[in-house]
């Protein structure tokens, strides 16, 4: 019964339709709520309840990880793939939970080195910090 009105109102009313929908947006972000979660995606706190069973790889830019990263973390980006694979290879990857992440919630760079890990390399323990580096920064600042 929502769908179909929902459909009326969008044929016979669309400006109605977007300004309702923006408003939505708009509390939404004023709310101060995040972006909700995404398929393979887990929270700071799961990630750190690991442990050492989890390895973490920073998606981010060189310079970025030079500059500051989780204690830890191993570069892994498109842009040095081959040499920085090596090196997370070094580390038993089949044994460890990876969790992957990049700047913050609307980054992809995590889930694009994330999905080349499970499609590349058959990994299945493969995981993106929601939030990224934005959400490392607020929980240790």
């Amino acid at each position: 019964m929502l769908k179909r009105a929902y459909f009326e109102l969008s044929r016979s009313c669309p400006d109605i339709l977007i300004i309702v929908m923006l408003s939505s947006i708009i509390a939404w972000v004023h709310s101060g709520l995040s972006i909700p979660f995404t398929k393979g995606e887990v929270s700071l706190k799961t990630a750190q309840s690991w442990g050492d069973s989890a390895l973490w790889l920073d998606a981010r830019s060189r310079s970025d990880y030079e500059a500051e990263h989780i204690p830890g973390a191993i570069p892994l980006n498109k842009d040095n793939w081959k040499k920085d694979i090596t090196t997370v290879r070094a580390v038993h990857i089949h044994k460890k939970k990876i969790v992957v992440y990049c700047y913050s919630a609307t980054c992809n760079s995590a889930a694009k080195v994330a999905r080349r890990l499970r499609k590349k390399m058959g990994l299945k323990n493969v995981v993106v910090m929601h939030g990224g580096w934005e959400t490392w920064k607020k929980e240790h600042p």
